[in-house]
């Protein structure tokens, strides 16, 4: 089973915004959304996502795009 890493701890200082929940133009998902829609359609089903200061704004992010199941989030 491979395993990944998503690291989205950082302070989205340059975007304003926390850029994990920021909406790709080109779906209208979140960009964690599609991270994880990517990791996953490559057999990457081990998934935990890292977050810090936004927290609750990637939590929003993947409960908006209906992402299941769920990863871990730490």
């Amino acid at each position: 089973m491979l395993s990944a890493v998503i690291l989205a701890a950082g302070d989205s200082s340059r975007m304003g915004a926390p850029k994990a929940a920021l909406i790709t133009p080109d779906e209208g998902d979140s960009f964690i959304a599609r991270i994880v829609r990517t990791l996953r359609a490559s057999d990457v089903h081990d998934l935990v996502i890292v977050t810090g200061r936004h927290h609750d704004a990637v939590v929003d992010a993947l409960t908006r795009d209906r992402v299941t199941p769920s990863p871990r989030i730490v």
